[in-house]
């Protein structure tokens, strides 16, 4: 039994020896790791030691004329889509065993191309046969529309070279940019149409965001002119390095175009529920729709970081990590921020005060201009623009003269005492009478009486509420109503009372004083001035 056991390796070992001496060309294709598979197929392909019979021995079959087919097809997708093999990213080692998989297998680029792997065939690494229809379909979609045919046709062995890019490959590039330019200017043309035709049913609202309208005409036809460059450039076949630089900076241009075009879009449907926001009674939304608007543009900001940290080959899910271990830490020393942050959706849901509401808080007093994230701005009387943190709203008490139902109005009519008690009386009456005809003052709250005979005047309370929308219309109110008592008073002969000392000698002067009354006809003549201003306006 031994002997034969003996016997049996002696004659491998004899025969191996005999295959090395006579076939050495047959051992060299072995793969003893997926490194040496991968190596050995790129490795033979290359300009200065060109030998395709080689490089198929990194793929498992017996048919060497399609093996050779495929090892040329493989190489070219992964030039076409710019996938540089960097060698040092792929295991050597002869037992590799993928533990996710659970498998001796390795994909050179699983995201990319999840199709493609090497694996473990009777000891050595090889690209399997299963996946032969993969690289058929991948090759397929790396060079469309026959591409692949114009490829083999073009003298890939030039000697003529320029800076190193044969001649061929530098005249392709000068007719891909020419081609570039009119494909970009074409589909502009035809873009801007097709957005004038969406529009068509708002042709004001495209006339007034005509910019905003072209800039994203703009980037459409970029977008498209870009794309048809990228399924065009696998056919110049530039070197394996070459072309991942070229594709990977059009894959940032293009992404960077995206997110360019996706907040022009962004800015089309804000400006469009603006227009909307106008046409509503409640402000809240027009509040509300800046802070979403900058909302989702932080979120596309950040997913396009995210998207774009990917394309640069940079471990995602380690910063992520490292991120959410950091958070903490920052969330610690942002605890303001986040205050503030509470406080703008408080706003929001409370609804405390809305944009153009006039509020006082402390010493800070003017209109509500806008609601941020982290702060409000209030426009001051004095013209000036005051940023005030959230969180301090939601710690003091808000007067918010906005929300006021009416204006009141509270003030004193001081006359004189040599004033008789009957024209007091009818001074009093043709004061309510006033009120009664003027179109902004809600006469079931108004209160007209003479109520306090003070050191120097007889006072009569003018209490009344203006039913008006803004501070200017109730300042006009009152100058009307002001103006009216003052013209009243001079027709009456009533004088107004100051702070003063009166001596008198007798009481002659007031009883030989007429009494020359106001006629009804001042307040007809105080009716046709309002009609005819109110007509006016």
């Amino acid at each position: 039994m031994w002997f034969g056991f003996f016997n049996e390796v002696i004659m491998k070992t004899l025969l191996q020896v005999f295959l090395l001496l006579i076939f050495p060309v047959a051992l060299i294709g072995q793969n003893g790791s997926p490194y040496d598979c991968i190596n050995n197929h790129l490795e033979y392909l290359q300009p200065d030691q060109f030998d395709p019979l080689l490089s198929a021995k990194s793929f498992y079959g017996s048919d060497s004329l399609s093996m050779v087919e495929y090892s040329k097809k493989l190489k070219q997708i992964y030039d076409g889509k710019g996938l540089y093999v960097f060698l040092d990213n792929i295991s050597a080692d002869h037992n590799y065993y993928d533990s996710i998989r659970q498998r001796s297998i390795f994909y050179p680029f699983p995201s990319e191309l999840p199709k493609i792997y090497v694996r473990s065939i009777d000891g050595q690494w090889y690209y399997p046969t299963e996946v032969r229809d993969a690289i058929y379909e991948y090759h397929q979609e790396t060079y469309p529309l026959g591409l692949h045919l114009l490829m083999n046709a073009l003298p890939h062995n030039s000697h003529t070279e320029l800076f190193g890019v044969s001649l061929w490959q530098i005249i392709g590039s000068i007719i891909l940019i020419a081609l570039f330019v009119i494909l970009f200017f074409l589909f502009r043309a035809i873009s801007m149409k097709g957005l004038r035709a969406i529009s068509a049913t708002s042709i004001n609202f495209f006339h007034n965001h005509q910019k905003l309208f072209q800039r994203i005409s703009t980037l459409i036809s970029a977008l498209i002119a870009f794309n048809i460059t990228k399924v065009l450039l696998p056919g110049l076949q530039f070197g394996p390095k070459t072309s991942w630089l070229i594709i990977s900076f059009l894959k940032i241009i293009t992404a960077l175009l995206i997110m360019i075009l996706i907040l022009k879009v962004v800015d089309i449907i804000y400006q469009y529920f603006y227009r909307f926001t106008q046409s509503t009674s409640s402000k809240m939304d027009e509040q509300l729709l800046p802070v979403l608007k900058r909302a989702i543009q932080i979120i596309l900001l950040s997913f396009w970081l995210i998207y774009l940290l990917t394309l640069l080959n940079v471990d995602v899910t380690a910063l992520l990590a490292g991120i959410s271990i950091g958070g903490v830490a920052v969330a610690l020393a942002a605890q303001d921020t986040i205050k503030n942050l509470f406080g703008s959706v408080t706003i929001f849901m409370d609804k405390p005060f809305q944009i153009g509401d006039w509020i006082k808080f402390g010493n800070v007093e003017g209109t509500v201009e806008e609601v941020g994230f982290r702060s409000t701005r209030i426009r001051s009387f004095e013209n000036s623009l005051m940023s005030v943190p959230n969180a301090r709203l939601l710690d003091t008490s808000v007067n918010n003269y906005g929300l006021r139902h009416y204006r009141r109005f509270k003030t004193t009519i001081q006359i004189t005492y040599d004033t008789p008690p009957d024209k007091i009386e009818i001074f009093v009456e043709h004061i309510r009478k006033i009120t009664e005809l003027h179109p902004y003052i809600v006469n079931e709250r108004t209160q007209i009486h003479f109520n306090n005979m003070s050191e120097s005047s007889l006072n009569i309370l003018f209490y009344t509420f203006f039913d008006v929308a803004d501070w200017e219309m109730e300042l006009k109110a009152k100058q009307e109503i002001l103006l009216a008592i003052m013209k009243l008073a001079e027709q009456m002969d009533i004088n107004f009372a100051y702070p003063s000392i009166s001596i008198y000698q007798s009481n002659e002067r007031m009883k030989s004083k007429s009494r020359n009354f106001v006629s009804t006809a001042f307040i007809d003549d105080y009716q046709k001035t309002l009609n005819d201003s109110y007509d006016q306006t």
